[in-house]
């Protein structure tokens, strides 16, 4: 089995299975980037001592998986629990700052087709629940956002809308196609149980990748004409 692949972001090198030139690293072509939300001290949000840093990784790590299966180029921006802040050379930031900078560092020099944020939401409310995308002001952003989330309201048996992402610094700053899935809402019971059933958390996984592979079909299909 293929071992991850991981975007470190200062130095922008990979970690994988097997041996390969330096220079197959010169010019990275992905695919897919999954941007693992939070981690080391920024838990994200949580409920009871569940925190979202953790079901973060579970799914980026099983969505890591299903698209290399399926021959994808992917890469991922953490495979534990560890901020990506820690390894920031900048301006004076706080941690919340630097850690988003990076993010966005990563999806504009490594240009990937599909920039993917994975996170999970919280409400006051107990009967918020259910998926939300998040979207960049960019045509792309939007088309790929209304793909993914017609897979997961599906699943989910929501009617869900995408939401534009006006707040949020990763969709300010970055030229890709590029999303923040909020797979569920941790402060509601149904969604939780879902997040914490790994074969459901592989199900939910399996629908992504059926919207990215329709995204990508159809951007191949613009291409050719």
């Amino acid at each position: 089995m293929k071992k991850l692949m991981v975007v470190w972001p200062l130095c922008l090198m990979l970690l994988v299975s097997y041996q390969m030139p330096v220079q197959a690293f010169l010019k990275p072509q992905y695919d897919v980037i999954i941007d693992v939300g939070h981690g080391g001290v920024d838990g994200g949000t949580s409920f009871n001592g569940i925190l979202e840093k953790e079901i973060n990784l579970l799914f980026g790590l099983e969505l890591y998986r299903q698209l290399a299966d399926a021959n994808y180029q992917v890469a991922i921006t953490r495979i534990d629990d560890y901020a990506l802040s820690d390894d920031y050379k900048g301006p004076r930031l706080n941690r919340h700052s630097k850690d988003l900078r990076q993010r966005a560092f990563i999806a504009n020099v490594l240009k990937p087709t599909i920039y993917l944020s994975v996170h999970i939401n919280w409400s006051k409310s107990k009967k918020a629940h259910g998926p939300i995308v998040i979207y960049q002001k960019n045509d792309k952003s939007y088309s790929l956002a209304t793909i993914i989330q017609k897979h997961l309201n599906n699943l989910y048996q929501t009617d869900l809308s995408v939401l534009k992402g006006k707040k949020y610094y990763l969709m300010n700053y970055t030229d890709t196609a590029a999303i923040i899935t909020e797979l569920g809402f941790i402060s509601h019971s149904g969604d939780r149980a879902k997040m914490l059933d790994e074969q459901i958390r592989s199900e939910i996984v399996q629908v992504m990748v059926e919207g990215i592979n329709e995204y990508m079909t159809l951007i191949g299909i613009q291409e050719e004409w």
